[in-house]
């Protein structure tokens, strides 16, 4: 059996425990803004597709996650501890309102940011950007040129 050491023991604190609220995205869920006349316009509203619900068991690899405590086993997500002890929510789940913030800023903005990128950004922009994600350029590619990479164009002669 394995030991159990400080830092499992920490991360192990990141799972949601039984009774704790957690946030599920339901894809299902179609709320639809309206214009003065009540018509529906735009797509639908990626705030309302998050649920708030409740934890209702676990066991030794898994938590189980219901509408509310009350619910039967057919209307449990089941979902691995070992993804909430990474520091982070797995995809689909928040642990918290802040977290859920956080995806619908990122729903309503990375597309915009990305395609502003793609239209205007410089090829200095372009490499600190990539340097900020962490972009490894593809093996056999040649390297970016040195005036590039610093921003400046080359002198000509």
């Amino acid at each position: 059996m394995k030991k159990v050491e400080k830092s499992d023991k920490a991360a192990s604190d990141t799972v949601p425990k039984v009774g704790d609220a957690v946030w599920v995205f339901c894809d299902d869920i179609r709320v639809y803004a309206k214009d003065d006349r009540g018509n529906t316009i735009g797509g639908p509203i990626y705030r309302h597709k998050w649920e708030k619900r409740v934890v209702h068991s676990e066991n030794a690899r898994s938590i189980f996650i219901a509408m509310d405590m009350k619910s039967t086993y057919r209307r449990l997500d089941r979902t691995d501890k070992a993804a909430w002890r990474e520091g982070k929510s797995p995809r689909g789940y928040a642990r918290n309102e802040a977290e859920v913030d956080e995806m619908c800023w990122l729903d309503d903005n990375r597309w915009r940011i990305g395609e502003r990128v793609q239209r205007e950004a410089t090829p200095a922009q372009l490499a600190a950007i990539a340097e900020i994600i962490g972009y490894v350029e593809p093996a056999g590619r040649e390297p970016r040129p040195a005036h590039l990479v610093s921003g400046k164009k080359k002198e000509q002669a």
